[in-house]
């Protein structure tokens, strides 16, 4: 969530009788635009991830986090009010937000609210007609599928399609695309992230990038370990208890601001290199670049297709 929100104040009190409500992000600060929140989920995001993510390190307490967040959305009503599929989707329409159908479906479902419209065909909100529900598909005919829907955008017959050189890659001349559902998309590009990290290390990545990564994605566990050690060392050695305990209720940022005036830029570099916590910098690269940056090679666009999502490998 790199997202600065906006510093707007609400009181206590407000935040005590927001706390049957549901609220929309109308914004996306939390990741998706359109995605609603209870309080109580709200609950769990922090607890799940303020001790991981940069920006609610910013926050002392979850109630900190949870005004400034919910100052930030929309109220749409009461955490027990229940909407229809059809209801829900027309609200969003309403709100002119445009998501993927398949980011939709999955806001709405984690929201409790099904999909209550299967066999009649599965709404498309953001054209606001039905389109013909789809039987599940074997691998071949799902082959078939993303081969039609590129030949189908591409304007040519599928019999040009033909496979390419990678997993769900399509070729159609010399021209070379990946054909894949969002979440295989999403997949795909984290793993290429850590490959090209792997390969280049920092140097993959822009200098800001850099510097947010050694300051933000090292493992807590090797700072915690190295300010203890620290910590015991003035305990033990120099019979310092009040420096020990100094170090010991530091905050997470000034751990690392430790331990990098200890290490100096370039000393600092090398010793967090082992402890960068790739799988978290892949997500987010993924997160704030999307797949394209990753996959579509040769143009860096996205293309979406009726089911699938497409990208130019060449």
């Amino acid at each position: 969530m790199k997202v600065k929100l906006q510093n707007k104040e609400m009181s206590l009190e407000g935040l005590q009788e927001s706390a049957g409500k549901r609220y929309l992000d109308t914004n996306g600060i939390m990741g998706y635009g359109g995605a609603t929140y209870t309080y109580n989920q709200l609950k769990d995001i922090w607890d799940e991830n303020h001790k991981f993510d940069p920006s609610m390190r910013e926050f002392n307490s979850f109630d900190d986090w949870a005004k400034e967040t919910i100052a930030n959305m929309e109220v749409i009503g009461d955490e027990s009010v229940s909407l229809s599929y059809e209801e829900a989707a027309d609200f969003f329409a309403k709100k002119g937000l445009k998501l993927r159908p398949d980011i939709f479906n999955l806001i709405l479902s984690s929201n409790g609210i099904k999909n209550d419209m299967e066999g009649s065909g599965e709404l498309n909100w953001n054209e606001g007609h039905k389109s013909e529900g789809k039987e599940q598909l074997n691998e071949a005919e799902l082959d078939d599928s993303r081969a039609q829907e590129l030949a189908n955008y591409l304007g040519i017959d599928a019999s040009e399609v033909e496979k390419g050189n990678y997993d769900n890659s399509y070729m159609v001349g010399d021209e070379e695309y990946y054909v894949l559902t969002y979440d295989e998309a999403e997949a795909l590009a984290k793993e290429q992230v850590k490959e090209m990290a792997d390969e280049m290390g920092l140097e993959a990545f822009s200098k800001d990038f850099q510097e947010d990564i050694l300051y933000n994605y090292i493992d807590d566990s090797a700072v915690d370990e190295f300010i203890d050690e620290e910590a015991d060392y003035f305990r033990t050695q120099e019979n310092d208890e009040s420096e020990a305990e100094r170090l010991e209720s530091l905050s997470p940022t000034d751990k690392i601001e430790y331990i990098y005036d200890i290490y100096g830029p370039d000393g600092f570099e090398d010793w967090a290199k082992d402890y960068i916590d790739w799988d978290l910098v892949a997500e987010e690269v993924v997160r704030l670049d999307g797949p394209e940056n990753s996959l579509a090679t040769y143009d860096g666009n996205e293309i979406q297709l009726d089911t699938y999502y497409a990208y130019r490998i060449d």
